[in-house]
């Protein structure tokens, strides 16, 4: 409170969304800023759009304010400030182990100073690698869900639930794992699908608007390793797949043509139809084979009867159909309750 100057930030507040009353207001401020007060409009989160239809607040924020864009470093002059921060500390560095800091701690300078040093103070030889950097340095969530997506398709489980234990402890949100997941998955599948095609590493940086070719190799390389465990296609187009798979996809053709047919509304030979037409909202009478016995379930009444074959003897209800009536052999007569039924569906159809 006591220092010459005043730095006021002002994060994420986008300035051309306020009404006439709030501009004229912020109008008002900018052409009034004390000279020992910095106000910084820092936008993170929200993107800047400058509304040129605000003329007067478009006017004074262009004559009060300087506008100021911090862009991420390319990769090749990211390479370069590695080496020198390095050189600085009297450590060197390699292009690809500079690449593969980048890609373990993120791209922002800010992230890397830490890192550097951390890496640099831990390193016992004079060249950086890649030891070094796994030894010491934190890496990024999108770091730890490649490798976490790369221990699946190798097969080695244990290792991607350490990976994934590793992610709660440090209490990332499961959501963000989940989403960063979900991207990892598309961009092996498009690699999966580069591969296929013939197209080389170019096209996945071009896809997915990569700065440098050392993720695109990452990416190629994970979709290699592939043999069905992420990246599932049909019958024979999926590499190692067994007669088992195809086994499995058959049935599964076989369920879904059988779920069609069932939901098609049509009526076959074996329905029970209601002589009075009342389907109650629950799609046409079907009848349902029980698991013992010859028996036939009501769609509606949720009443069991036994259908007497030929040859079959002492096997119909008795008179008036009491329930719990002994048959001819041995066993009871009695009924089930759909758990569906509804009250207001007339028991009838069947005698």
């Amino acid at each position: 409170m006591m220092a010459e100057r005043t730095l006021i930030v002002v994060s994420d507040f986008d300035l051309f969304k306020l009404n006439e009353e709030q501009r004229e207001k912020l109008i008002a401020f900018l052409e009034d800023v004390p000279p020992y007060c910095c106000v910084v409009f820092l936008y993170d989160t929200v993107e800047y759009k400058p509304n040129r239809t605000m003329k007067k607040l478009y006017k004074a924020v262009t004559d009060h304010v300087e506008a100021v864009e911090f862009r991420p470093a390319d990769n090749s002059d990211l390479v370069v400030w590695i080496a020198r921060r390095f050189k600085a500390l009297g450590k060197e560095i390699d292009r690809q182990t500079a690449e593969y800091l980048i890609f373990t701690c993120g791209g922002l300078m800010t992230g890397l100073v830490p890192e550097i040093a951390k890496i640099g103070a831990y390193a016992k030889g004079r060249a950086i690698t890649q030891k070094d950097i796994d030894a010491v340095a934190d890496p990024v969530l999108s770091a730890e869900v490649f490798r976490l997506s790369d221990a699946v398709l190798q097969g080695n489980y244990d290792g991607a639930a350490r990976i994934l234990g590793d992610l709660l402890k440090m209490q990332t949100e499961p959501i963000m794992i989940l989403a960063a997941l979900g991207s990892q998955l598309r961009r092996i599948y498009t690699a999966r699908m580069a591969i296929d095609s013939g197209k080389d590493k170019y096209w996945l940086m071009e896809l997915w608007e990569m700065k440098s070719d050392y993720p695109a190799k990452l990416l190629l390389s994970a979709a290699k390793k592939d043999h069905g465990r992420l990246v599932r296609r049909r019958g024979a187009d999926v590499p190692g797949a067994g007669p088992a798979d195809e086994e499995r996809e058959g049935r599964g053709r076989r369920g879904r043509a059988e779920a069609a047919a069932g939901a098609s509304g049509g009526r076959s030979g074996d329905e029970e139809s209601d002589p009075r037409g009342h389907h109650c909202g629950r799609g046409p009478l079907r009848q349902k084979r029980p698991q013992s016995g010859g028996g036939r379930y009501h769609h509606h009444t949720g009443r069991l009867r036994r259908v007497q074959r030929p040859g079959e003897a002492g096997l119909s209800p008795p008179p008036g159909g009491a329930e719990g009536a002994h048959r001819a052999d041995g066993q009871r007569w009695g009924r089930v309750r759909h758990p569906e039924l509804s009250e207001g569906c007339s028991p009838h159809g069947i005698g």
